[in-house]
């Protein structure tokens, strides 16, 4: 009868993924973040070094949009720094059968509890986004009645820490733990169950890139979004206020794993008003974008992460002869027409020539005549940031 019941399961779950894949998703998929940071710059009890609190969130949701995934179990976590955060009086640095205090169960999952949890687990000085980490938290969290996830995303619980820090950010930085079934891909214990037991993928886009948890940070966010166009892919970012940024270098990754950098943009520096930027990427594609910031200082700050789906914008470019000896030909294949300026550059940095082109939709042989330039090394390069053209070559008469 049992094995009767659980073939029956098995099947109903088997036509749920089917009904997935049906409307074009290839797996049941969800995500982690950490959202809602509240800093609180009151020493809690007054008796040891904490400067402060500090709440963050954990949330989930299913990208599959249009899909309602009823989930009954998971197991999830996050990493902290003990050199900028500590536990509240009475939170074990060990495994706890209970709910431990300073856990707060979301509204949807009033019924669960988050149990065997270790706020000291794992193994210290785990490296993520510049970051070093030497405790982890992990648990379960249980409840028997289930709980639709929908691609909004719903309130799991809220965590509090005590903060160790004067200067935002006051209780250092987190980072979620995530499965190797996702994308990215992090610790393999974190799954998510539904009533039949069944193991769904879930993930974090948040994996590598820290969060600061305190008080203000020197550049606050009012929006972030990428959009498509024909041109690429266009980001486009506001802060509220800054304070000693130098500059946001925009990053794209295709797996959340390895980041390259797109551009860098000046910084306002200081200001209380509301300033506007956006950097088009040419390249564009099914991509993931983030900031980073950095202050006069040297230190770096990490925005959210988001997604784009454009098509693809790739450019080609090929230089010929290597050695040159009167003309070098460069060869721009491209699907956006575009208007820049090659530069030479000889070996000691200085500007030895200019040519001003058009670069057409589809393939290009530029030729550029090299008379009047000595035997050397030299470097051509163009003055338009889309088109990351770099590269070294030799004259020889």
């Amino acid at each position: 009868m049992n094995n009767m019941k659980q073939l029956l399961k098995l099947t109903a779950f088997s036509l749920f993924v089917l009904l997935i894949q049906v409307k074009g998703y290839s797996q049941v998929d969800f995500e982690w973040r950490i959202n809602n940071v509240i800093f609180n710059a009151t020493d809690p009890d007054g008796a040891d070094a904490a400067t402060g609190s500090v709440t963050f969130t954990m949330q989930l949701h299913t990208r599959n949009i249009g899909a309602i995934i009823p989930i009954t179990a998971m197991s999830t976590g996050f990493c902290w720094q003990t050199a900028n955060a500590m536990l509240p009086t009475g939170v074990p640095c060990a495994t706890s059968t209970l709910q431990t205090s300073n856990i707060v169960m979301g509204p949807s999952f009033s019924g669960y509890t988050f149990n065997t949890i270790n706020h000291c687990s794992g193994i210290p000085n785990v490296i993520s986004g510049g970051q070093t980490f030497d405790r982890r938290v992990v648990g379960t969290i249980e409840g028997g009645v289930d709980v639709p996830i929908s691609n909004a995303w719903i309130n799991v619980f809220t965590a509090t820490l005590w903060t160790r820090n004067l200067t935002a950010p006051q209780g250092g930085f987190i980072v979620l733990n995530s499965t190797f079934m996702g994308n990215p891909g992090g610790f393999a214990n974190y799954d998510i169950s539904n009533a039949a037991a069944d193991a769904l993928d879930a993930n974090s886009l948040t994996f590598s890139t820290p969060l600061g948890i305190g008080g203000v940070l020197p550049v606050t966010y009012t929006s972030l979004t990428a959009g498509c166009t024909d041109k690429g892919a266009l980001v486009k970012w506001s802060t509220g206020t800054e304070l000693n940024a130098d500059y946001f270098e925009l990053q794209r990754s295709k797996d959340g794993n390895e980041w390259s950098s797109v551009s860098k943009v000046k910084a306002k520096g200081n200001s209380t008003i509301e300033t506007s930027y956006e950097q088009m990427d040419l390249l564009g594609g099914a991509a993931l974008y983030r900031l980073k910031q950095f202050d006069f200082d040297g230190k770096f700050y990490y925005s959210t992460i988001i997604r784009t789906n454009c098509d693809d914008r790739n450019i080609e470019i090929v230089i010929y002869p290597v050695p040159a000896r009167d003309v070098l030909n460069v060869v721009i294949k491209t699907a956006k027409a575009i208007k820049t300026q090659l530069e030479i550059y000889d070996a000691a940095g200085r500007l030895v020539k200019k040519v001003n082109v058009a670069i057409l939709v589809g393939n290009n042989n530029l030729p550029i005549n090299l008379a009047g330039l000595a035997n050397g090394q030299y470097v051509i390069r163009s003055n338009d940031p889309t088109l990351q053209l770099n590269k070294k070559f030799t004259i020889l008469h």
